[in-house]
């Protein structure tokens, strides 16, 4: 339990860190929330950290990996995702972006184990 209180906080030290080392470097942490829409269903709560390294002023690279944790009808599950690509962004004060992410994904239920591809394709403006 100590060892999970002590992730949250350290990620939320984190994410009130806004890094822009010669604004080329991003970085985020924070707070994530899962669910699974399913028979059951599964809501899990976790974390997530990404950076990027801007090779343009326009263009970056993405890395972005986060962690969940949780059960479904009482046995413990975990899900963990490794997310990488490219990301453009509009430069300017605030900063509309879009991004394809390609990696993989792997839950663990009651100690079995699955891995599979997974992608995230999105944007904000």
């Amino acid at each position: 339990m100590f060892r999970k209180i002590s992730l949250v906080f350290g990620l939320c030290i984190l994410a009130s860190l806004s890094t822009q080392a010669q604004d080329k470097v991003e970085v985020f942490g924070g707070y994530s929330y899962l669910y699974f829409h399913t028979s059951p269903s599964a809501s899990l709560n976790g974390w997530e950290a990404s950076g990027q390294y801007k090779f343009t002023d326009w263009l970056g690279g993405v890395a972005d990996i986060d962690g969940h944790y949780g059960s479904i009808r009482g046995t413990g599950t975990s899900t963990y995702t490794y997310l990488f690509g490219p990301q453009v962004s509009w430069p300017a004060r605030v900063s509309p972006f879009g991004h394809l992410l390609l990696g993989g994904a792997h839950n663990s239920t009651a100690g079995f184990g699955n891995s599979s591809f997974s992608m995230a394709l999105g944007g904000e403006h």
